[in-house]
């Protein structure tokens, strides 16, 4: 709720989008993006679902996620489309330890 200093010419979210639901994840991306510089980057790491078949740990943290906060293990296209509505760009996935990877997207 209190208002974000501006400036920034990176931003790192780090396991937090899978404790909210989609519209508050949208509301957080858009007020990121009125934080960054126009040629800033955004970076969210967290436990994210692709094509590929769910790792373990997934499965299993996706219900946790709901149960306690309402949030979920999002799919990194429907992320995608998240960023273009709060005015970011995705750019890639760039993989970590699974089910862990690094969004980064830039001002669109």
């Amino acid at each position: 709720a209190d208002p974000l200093p501006g400036g920034h010419d990176a931003i790192l979210v780090a396991n937090v989008v899978h404790l909210f639901p989609p519209e508050r994840i949208v509301e957080l991306l858009r007020r990121l993006r009125e934080a960054v510089t126009p040629d800033g980057r955004l970076l969210l790491v967290d436990w994210w679902r692709t094509d590929v078949a769910p790792h373990p740990s997934a499965r299993f943290g996706a219900g946790e996620f709901l149960m306690i906060s309402g949030g979920d293990l999002y799919q990194v296209d429907e992320v995608a489309r998240w960023l273009g509505e709060a005015g970011w760009r995705f750019l890639r996935l760039d993989p970590l330890p699974p089910p862990s990877g690094v969004i980064l997207a830039e001002p669109a």
